[in-house]
């Protein structure tokens, strides 16, 4: 069976080699240009968003790659972090950065992450889905930790305007939940499945 991740995400890569080192698989990372953009404006369900944007991520990968395998199955994923009913996306300014950090500040928020597999075994396609959440506490910042963060440059292309993977750690206070999922996929709901499709 060919086994195609639909992200070029570091950090779902990193799972993803966790898991075939552990399972023994291979597969392939295959990025896709999938358009979140009208999703992101008609869904405010977080838990729906993330469905529909892993399944839509997951979807394009499929095409990408439908005939050439009759066996084949795709992983998809999306995080997003919601702030007092809010989604918050990327930043696309460092002022942007920085505003976002200050709201979050000395308060939680959480991530929503959507996990959507497509199978196709013996010329039948099925979907998996899961949903998972985490609860992030931000320290008090200061300005100056703002500022220090928002020039390291890693808030720039994170949701939310931090990492709790990388730098961005430091300004966590508390985390509830599963931590795995919020950086990308959960390997253990990913691993589960794999085993009870492939064997």
């Amino acid at each position: 069976m060919k086994i195609v991740l639909a992200s070029g995400s570091p950090r779902r890569i990193e799972v993803m080699d966790e898991l075939a080192n552990k399972h023994g698989f291979e597969y392939q990372v295959l990025p896709n240009d999938f358009d979140e953009g009208l999703l992101k404006k008609s869904l405010h369900d977080p838990e729906e968003l993330v469905r529909q944007l892993s399944l839509g991520k997951a979807e394009a990968s499929f095409e990408k790659v439908a005939d050439q395998d009759d066996d084949l199955l795709v992983i998809g994923g999306d995080t997003i972090v919601v702030f007092e009913d809010q989604i918050l996306g990327k930043p696309e300014t460092s002022e942007n950065a920085a505003a976002m950090l200050r709201s979050l500040s000395g308060k939680s928020n959480k991530t929503v992450t959507g996990l959507t597999i497509l199978v196709r075994k013996n010329g039948v396609t099925k979907q998996i889905q899961r949903v998972g959440t985490t609860f992030v506490k931000m320290k008090n910042l200061t300005d100056q930790q703002i500022a220090d963060y928002v020039a390291s440059g890693e808030p720039l292309d994170k949701a939310g305007a931090y990492a709790i993977q990388g730098k961005g750690r430091a300004l966590i206070a508390e985390v509830t939940g599963n931590l795995r999922s919020y950086i990308g996929i959960d390997p253990a709901a990913v691993g589960e499945i794999l085993l009870e499709i492939l064997n």
